[in-house]
């Protein structure tokens, strides 16, 4: 018995009309003009002392040295930051219990369980807005429950 060797052919590489990088560096262009785009013009309104519409104006950094010279802004900027912080634990813990609870126990219910869980995702934002606006604005329930009944500051967030 003899043997016949036997050659490996590989299919032809397809050519394409436009090359990847080219490609990719017009994905790349389109998505930073999409984003960074509408800045430009709101950076530019940010440092005119009068707004787009009226003409003239002089260039000056006057609103930031303002902004930035205030200690409300900065009161209000720890309270975000220590708020996107406790956020974030919070989420993340909370994430990785569910996400234990869904994949790795026989909890009863858990595939409804696990989809009940996708509704925020699935549920539009101006709704979660408007929800978050009716709790915690300035007349919400849990505002008013923490400044009258537990006579606590509100934030000012």
């Amino acid at each position: 018995m003899t043997t016949t060797p036997y050659e490996l052919t590989y299919p032809r590489p397809r050519r394409s009309l436009v090359p990847a990088w080219a490609l990719q560096w017009a994905t790349w262009l389109l998505v930073v003009t999409v984003i960074v785009g509408p800045f430009i013009p709101l950076v530019y309104a940010s440092i005119r002392d009068r707004p787009l519409y009226e003409a003239g104006g002089v260039l000056t950094v006057q609103p930031y040295r303002e902004i930035f010279g205030d200690s409300a802004f900065w009161h209000a900027w720890g309270n975000t930051l220590v708020f996107a912080a406790l956020t974030t634990v919070i989420a993340v813990v909370g994430g990785a219990l569910v996400a234990i609870l869904c994949t790795r126990t026989d909890l009863a219910g858990r595939r409804a369980f696990g989809r009940v869980i996708l509704l925020p995702i699935l549920l539009p934002s101006l709704g979660m807005v408007l929800g978050w606006i009716v709790v915690w604005g300035p007349g919400g329930y849990l505002t008013s429950m923490f400044s009258d009944r537990l006579h606590l500051p509100t934030l000012a967030i």
